[in-house]
């Protein structure tokens, strides 16, 4: 198999996990904080990581694991963003 093509796979591969959210990064399921934008790759996280704020019952899935510049999203739904039932 030819370089590019063996990189093309590993890149598709990796985006498929984390389509899937099976990053390669680590997850924190007992933090007491919110994530920071320096809980970035330096610390291991990369995109599709999960953070659980266990005190504010929040999760947050990482968005892009910059150095110094990661973004996190809230993830968490309230009873107001449940789905109902349709008569």
């Amino acid at each position: 198999m030819s370089i590019a093509l063996e990189d093309l796979l590993l890149s598709q591969a990796a985006t498929f996990r984390t389509l899937i959210g099976l990053q390669s990064g680590v997850n924190k399921l007992d933090a007491t904080t919110e994530p920071l934008d320096t809980d970035d790759s330096a610390s291991g996280y990369s995109v599709g990581s999960l953070w659980i704020d266990v005190t504010a019952d929040e999760a947050y899935r990482c968005l892009d694991a910059a150095v110094g510049a990661a973004e996190w999203v809230n993830t968490t739904m309230d009873a107001a963003d449940t789905i109902g039932w349709v008569a």
